[in-house]
């Protein structure tokens, strides 16, 4: 079990309870599929971190 939770600058908030473990059926299947990226994951959000924590 996850329990998530969020808090935002006003009265905004959320929290979510995730059951993690094997799933037997798949619910469905995607041919999604993203676009190809170079960067790290540290990389994408660097510039969000910089901004918010200075």
């Amino acid at each position: 079990m996850i329990l998530s939770c969020a808090f935002g600058a006003g009265l905004t908030s959320a929290a979510a309870l995730i059951k993690w473990g094997d799933r037997v059926t798949p619910i469905n299947e995607s041919d999604a599929e993203l676009p190809p990226c170079d960067k790290t994951g540290i990389e994408l959000v660097s510039k969000a971190v910089k901004h918010f924590c200075g």
